[in-house]
């Protein structure tokens, strides 16, 4: 199972969530995948909000634009 950041901005470079992760177990892999939603809720600068999608070869966290932010 993998989690993928489909176009990462800025804060995801930064906490270095740009690369693909594979688990061997869809619980580990979804683990992840909240776990980089919510340091991007808490540590990033909030310009985008993100959101988990479920795929048949894991998840894909996807975004965009916060107008909340502005």
């Amino acid at each position: 199972m993998n989690v993928k950041v489909l176009k990462p901005c800025h804060c995801i470079r930064r906490f270095k969530y740009d690369e693909v992760f594979e688990y061997y177990n869809k619980e580990d892999a979804f683990k992840k995948a909240e776990e980089i939603i919510e340091v991007m809720k808490t540590k990033s600068c909030q310009t985008h909000e993100f959101f988990i999608n479920e795929k048949d070869d894991g998840f894909e966290i996807s975004s965009k634009v916060n107008y909340k932010s502005w």
